[in-house]
């Protein structure tokens, strides 16, 4: 069972949170994430989409880049992904 969020805002994601999260999900073993860069990409209508940039303190078999989508922060689009039914999944 997991302990963490599903839905999280994107400020969330540091490199304690990263290397919980793919700690969880069976991704990195004994590394952690030292560091995390973000940068937007893509447009999106209904959420906001990221690339995630991650060093870890030692080789590592996990991807050194993610992107991870989240709810808008534009209120209009996020409320409309919320009773649309969009956010759902």
């Amino acid at each position: 069972m997991s302990t963490f969020a599903s839905v999280v805002p994107v400020d969330v994601v540091d490199a304690a949170w990263l290397t919980r999260v793919l700690r969880e999900a069976g991704r990195i073993d004994a590394e952690c994430v030292i560091d995390v860069q973000r940068a937007p990409c893509g447009v999106g209508q209904l959420a906001d989409s990221f690339r995630f940039t991650v060093r870890y303190d030692r080789p590592s078999k996990a991807p050194s880049t993610w992107v991870a989508k989240f709810a808008s922060r534009d209120a209009t689009s996020r409320e409309f992904g919320c009773t649309s039914g969009y956010y759902r999944s």
